[in-house]
């Protein structure tokens, strides 16, 4: 049985970050808990070192990215601003270690 390479220390310090930061509040305001669990439970699993996630990976569809970006325009606020930059950047991280079908990335398992 191949052993995974475990993820840099780098995107273990965003992923670990994002779990203890507070949701932002433009969660609720605009529906998106059942979105943003989605986030939570994948960064879990990578966190674990999972070999498959539970789940395939999806970018942010662009929809809810507009979204947000008008709602944060809207309310000038920098925490929710920074915590919307936080998910984007853990997509990024998703889509480094795991393919779309929720596998492993090759060259992230030991020979």
């Amino acid at each position: 049985m191949k052993k995974l390479k475990k993820i840099t220390p780098e995107d273990y310090m965003v992923l670990k970050r994002f779990l203890n930061t507070k949701e932002a509040s433009f969660v609720q305001t605009l529906d998106l808990s059942y979105d943003f669990n989605y986030y939570y439970g994948l960064t879990y699993q990578i966190l674990k070192n999972s070999k498959r996630l539970t789940t395939g990976l999806e970018k942010m569809p662009k929809n809810m990215e507009n979204l947000i970006k008008n709602y944060l325009k809207k309310i000038n606020k920098q925490e929710e601003e920074e915590y919307f930059s936080m998910v984007k950047e853990i997509d990024g991280i998703f889509l480094k270690y795991y393919n779309k079908d929720g596998t492993r990335k090759e060259e992230y398992e030991k020979k």
